[in-house]
């Protein structure tokens, strides 16, 4: 995120969302939706989503998440592969 100002969004499929905002090496969150944000982290419960995102990140259960469809990433690839930017 160190790259990209941005702002990317936390959210379960059916509840409230988080909008982190990362702008110049810095990270603000608010406890509502944005229409703003260009990625976004949709995990099927809030259960799911904090085992996925608490460190040690397990790689093979992300993918598996996604396989399984217990975790959409929605955005630009670049930003969602980590690939350079087009």
């Amino acid at each position: 995120m160190k790259e990209h100002n941005l702002v990317a969004q936390i959210m379960t499929r059916g509840r409230g969302d988080r909008a982190l905002v990362a702008f110049n090496d810095a990270y603000h969150q608010r406890a509502q939706a944005c229409t703003q944000s260009r990625l976004k982290l949709m995990f099927k419960n809030a259960k799911i989503g904090a085992a996925l995102l608490m460190p040690a990140i397990n790689w093979l259960d992300q993918i598996n998440a996604q396989k399984d469809f217990n975790l959409t990433v929605d955005g630009p690839e670049y930003l969602t592969t980590g690939s350079r930017r087009p």
